[in-house]
């Protein structure tokens, strides 16, 4: 088995240098391998995990999985949901790992979601959204820049060698029609994809793809970026818009979380077909191992109901699936905030359900003992752009000044861009809190009282009320969490951020953020953090 620059061989050399002769198939000339022995590969040393996991991709491979990413995927059991034009491609992650008494196989059940649209599709809608007559001008800056945002970051598998490829960028000088240097002779684009592939290109003037090279291209002799067709690139992954989508959710749900039987219905399924595929059997034979046909089996531990604690010391103890929704029902919350000052901010086009909002959220806080007062005079904005919603933020902060405790914004749509602009504006520039809605889920009357519900508790969370607690039996306790964001677009910027309990309920936080240069996960201000929340 040959890895990078090592050989590893099951028998042992018959002598500490080997020489091999052999022909070149580029040539008459002839090629000396040097093999040397270095020393015996023990359970120990690193590369002995390595071996293994080697041999387990060597099995994945000869299963017919497809490699995408670092995991391996089944398109023969693809799972079509034609009514959102997604596939799911069932999949397995695995690793080779020493545990307490022996080396296992760990095996976890993924799926890649394919969406059915390409690139190209991706572009037209885009072009057709925006009432644009010629459809193939790239350069209209606004258009580009949506296409850009659409596509640049996402994964997409290439249609011809199902290869997948990160979009670092759109060439929109490029198109199928350039040419380029192919052992001495110039070919455009779409003659190589018709003659090395069978793959005919159907729009000549689409713009093309940017792939930056990654480390193991570069390894391989990759320097230039790799160009790829829109046409060819089927995307992958969810959109924003299609995680908002609760049909579309719910029908991915139904394959996505399935319960522990299934799971393991699945996993002997894997088993099974790892053991008698005859290839796979003859490569495990030849170096001697073997996997168990059944999975591990260990003792579990069922931890007790922890008790909720609402306020006036209610206790809810939570039902077999832990869960506690109920108990929003009749119980108050812990600690409330009451909430006099604040202002409904919503365009025209939303103001409809502003008085059926408030009276029910006026409705579901009483017995949860949070009280909301009448908000004040309702605050319209000319339309429901971004930047309309910005200036609307600025409006009533500078009419309210610090009096308003809270931002209630209502958005026509789920608008990521929107939502953006509003938390930037309230939280950045006023520090004041804010709570966005949708206005869509306002039309659903049944479901209605439970969003509302759900509303006046993150509401008084942020007011810097306690929904709920738990007993904890350490005292004088601070918990503390760390994360850091690395930013894509700015290289070697990232941000780490903090936050602490500061009460012996264990519900109410201080945060803060830090910049740092380095790509590290753990910041080198993390010391300066904690004593702004200790203090």
């Amino acid at each position: 088995m040959i890895n990078a620059t090592d050989i590893i061989n099951i028998s042992f050399l018959t002598a500490n240098e080997t020489l091999f002769l052999q022909s070149s198939k580029c040539g008459r000339e002839r090629i000396e391998l040097n093999i040397r022995l270095v020393s015996e590969l023990r359970p120990t040393d690193v590369m002995y995990l390595q071996l293994f996991n080697i041999l387990v991709r060597k099995c994945l491979e000869a299963m017919n999985l497809e490699e995408m990413g670092r995991h391996f995927y089944d398109r023969h059991q693809a799972i079509r949901i034609n009514a959102h034009k997604l596939e799911l491609w069932p999949g397995y992650k695995t690793s080779m790992r020493n545990h307490e008494n022996d080396i296992l196989l760990g095996v976890e059940i993924t799926h890649k979601v394919l969406r059915l649209d390409s690139c190209l599709d991706v572009i037209n809608n885009i072009f057709h959204r925006s009432n644009d007559q010629v459809r193939f001008k790239y350069i209209i800056s606004n258009i580009s820049n949506r296409v850009k945002h659409a596509l640049v970051g996402s994964i997409v598998m290439t249609s011809y060698n199902r290869k997948t490829y990160r979009i670092d960028d759109i060439e929109w000088d490029m198109n199928p029609t350039k040419t380029f240097d192919m052992q001495g002779k110039e070919t455009s684009f779409i003659e190589y994809f018709k003659t090395k592939y069978g793959q005919t290109i159907r729009d000549p003037h689409q713009p093309m793809l940017v792939s930056r090279p990654k480390k193991k291209d570069l390894h391989r002799g990759q320097a230039g970026p790799i160009l790829l067709i829109p046409e060819l690139c089927q995307m992958t992954g969810l959109t924003d818009e299609m995680r908002a989508n609760n049909q579309l959710m719910r029908a991915l749900a139904t394959h996505l979380h399935t319960d522990p039987s299934a799971r393991v219905a699945k996993l002997n399924d894997f088993m099974h077909r790892l053991q008698t595929i005859p290839t796979i059997v003859e490569e495990l034979n030849r170096w001697g191992l073997k996997f168990e046909r059944k999975l591990v089996e260990l003792k579990g531990h069922v931890i007790p109901k922890e008790n909720i604690l609402f306020g006036k010391r209610t206790l809810e103890v939570p039902n077999d699936r832990y869960d506690w929704n109920s108990a929003f029902r009749g119980k108050p919350m812990y600690s409330s905030v009451d909430l006099k000052h604040w202002v409904v901010v919503t365009p025209g086009s939303a103001a409809w359900c502003v008085e059926k909002m408030v009276n029910n959220m006026q409705r579901v806080s009483r017995p949860l003992e949070f009280n909301i007062s009448t908000p004040m005079p309702l605050h319209r904005i000319s339309s429901d752009r971004p930047n309309d919603y910005a200036k609307g933020v600025d409006d009533v902060m500078n009419q309210y000044k610090n009096s308003l405790q809270l931002l209630f914004v209502i958005l026509p749509k789920q608008a990521n861009d929107t939502y953006a602009a509003v938390k930037k504006r309230a939280t950045l520039e006023f520090g004041v809190p804010s709570q966005c809605f949708v206005a869509r889920n306002a039309q659903n009357d049944k479901s209605l009282m439970s969003i509302c519900t759900k509303l006046v508790v993150q509401m008084n969370a942020k007011l810097g009320g306690e929904p709920w607690t738990v007993l904890i039996p350490l005292k004088k306790l601070m918990v503390v969490g760390f994360d850091v964001y690395h930013c894509g677009k700015r290289k070697g910027s990232s941000v780490g951020a903090m936050v602490a309990t500061t009460s012996a309920s264990y519900a109410k936080y201080f945060s803060t953020v830090s910049h740092h240069s380095s790509r590290d996960e753990l910041s080198d201000k993390v010391g300066a953090d904690f004593m702004k929340g200790h203090n």
